[in-house]
């Protein structure tokens, strides 16, 4: 950015198409501030040119030589554009001096927690039954009010070492298309150590698909991490235009909490 204050022209945009935003409410990207700890000034352009532009949230703040991950909710932007065709996407700064931007992706799904009855349909044998979420016989589970994220999550602990493939949180889906991407993204905050997480994706059908996710991305001791995994794989294994659960399992007993839940469409 050459000048302060001139932010309406201080910006980088990225052009797309018409990308269909109201499949979604939220979108993310990632930023790295070399000037300090700032808000972005973003804008949306529609296939003919109408435009709506708001700051970021003070909470979600840029930080300072560190790259930052910022969600966006553009849901007020409904009633200015078309959000069924939005063209571009531009982020601009007020101050002058240098930024770096990536990773712009839809979030096409909430990972907020309900508490209703869930309906997915488990061997009871196998699974307990708690909310909208399922539990593996090596676990247990509840929702708890966490002070950092300031909502509720879900906290699961695994009874015992090593029986990894009962010791899971699921968050059941209504036959999700997980087609239009490949990358999943949510938080974790691991209060046993620095680990991976094992991952199962489930069809309508009940086949299934795991692995664990990357060394390079582990939970950190103590502190929400988050965590994005490329599912493609799974498209060999099973249906991946009908997804009914996520579960995520740990080797080690402990407590481990799970929030935000989301898929990724990149842009």
């Amino acid at each position: 950015v050459l000048a302060s204050d001139n932010f309406a022209q201080g910006y980088v945009g990225f052009p797309i198409g018409q990308e269909d935003f109201t499949t979604a409410s939220k979108f993310e990207f990632k930023v790295l501030d070399q000037q300090g700890s700032n808000t972005v000034y973003i804008t949306l352009v529609d296939a003919v040119g109408a435009i709506w532009s708001t700051w970021s949230s003070d909470a979600t703040k840029s930080v300072l030589n560190a790259w930052a991950t910022i969600e966006f909710d553009y849901t007020a932007a409904a009633s200015v554009i078309d959000l069924t065709q939005v063209a571009e996407i531009r982020f601009a700064e007020w101050n002058s001096g240098s930024y770096r931007f990536s990773d712009v992706a839809l979030l096409l799904t909430s990972g907020e927690i309900e508490t209703g009855n869930s309906s997915a349909d488990q061997d009871p044998e196998h699974t307990q039954y708690a909310g909208e979420y399922t539990i593996g016989s090596n676990a247990t589970g509840s929702i708890v009010a966490d002070a950092e994220l300031n909502k509720d999550v879900i906290e699961l602990e695994v009874l015992a070492s090593n029986n990894f493939e009962q010791g899971y949180v699921g968050f059941p889906y209504q036959q999700e298309d997980f087609s239009n991407g490949s990358t999943l993204e949510f938080k974790v905050l691991d209060q046993q150590g620095s680990n991976s997480v094992y991952i199962t994706l489930v069809d309508a059908a009940g086949a299934t698909w795991s692995t664990w996710s990357s060394d390079a991305t582990k939970s950190v001791l103590n502190a929400w991490t988050t965590i994005e995994f490329d599912y493609s794989a799974a498209a060999n294994v099973i249906d991946l235009t009908q997804v009914t659960e996520v579960r995520f399992a740990e080797w080690n007993s402990g407590t481990y909490r799970f929030s935000d839940l989301a898929l990724l469409q990149s842009m």
